[in-house]
C-alpha cells in the first residue's frame, strides 16, 4: 500500500491509477497537514512509501517528511519535484527522488524497489533505483538512500 500526498486533485489520482494499475493500493491525501493527521490518529496504517509532493499550501513535503519521521523513523518517502533545488538537510529524508512529470514505467519501477526494500527479497530483474531515480538531476549521489539497511 502507498499513500500519495499532493495538493494537486488531478496529479494526485493520477498518480493513484497508476500505482494501481500496477497491482498496488494507494490513499489518497490532499495536504501535508491532512496526511500527518492521519499519521497521528488510530486508523494509521504503514504504507511501503509515501509518495509526496513537494510545495503544498500551509506546509511543505519536506516539514511533512521531516514531522513524520519523527513519528516514525521507519516510513519511507518518495518525493516528486519539477525544481531541481532541494535544500540540504532534506537530501536524505527521501528514498527515491522523481522529477515531474513522472511517467509510468517509473511509478511501476519505483513500485518495485519499495516491495523489494519491504520484504527484503531480491529486486525484480531489470529493476535498479540508479535506472530511474532523478538522484543526479537534483545533485544527490546516485544510489537510494533508502533509510532500511538492505535496501541502500
Amino acid at each position: 500500500m502507498f499513500h500519495v500526498v499532493d495538493d494537486s486533485e488531478i496529479l494526485r489520482e493520477m498518480l493513484v491509477e497508476m500505482i494501481e494499475s500496477h497491482g498496488s493500493t494507494a490513499i489518497p491525501f490532499a495536504s501535508a497537514l491532512e496526511y500527518l493527521e492521519y499519521v497521528r490518529s488510530d486508523q494509521f496504517k504503514p504504507p511501503s512509501a509515501v509518495i509526496t509532493d513537494v510545495h503544498m499550501p500551509h506546509m511543505s513535503g519536506y516539514e511533512m517528511m521531516e514531522q513524520v519521521l519523527a513519528i516514525n523513523p521507519s516510513i519511507q518517502f518518495a518525493v516528486l519535484s519539477g525544481e531541481p533545488n532541494i535544500p540540504s538537510r532534506y537530501k536524505d529524508k527521501a528514498c527515491l527522488f522523481l522529477e515531474k512529470p513522472c511517467a509510468g514505467h517509473q511509478i511501476q519501477k519505483m513500485i518495485h524497489i519499495f516491495k523489494h526494500c519491504e520484504s527484503n527479497a531480491p529486486p525484480s530483474p531489470g529493476i535498479d533505483d540508479t535506472q530511474f531515480c532523478d538522484r543526479g538531476i537534483f545533485d544527490l549521489s546516485s544510489s537510494c538512500s533508502c533509510p532500511k539497511q538492505s535496501c541502500g
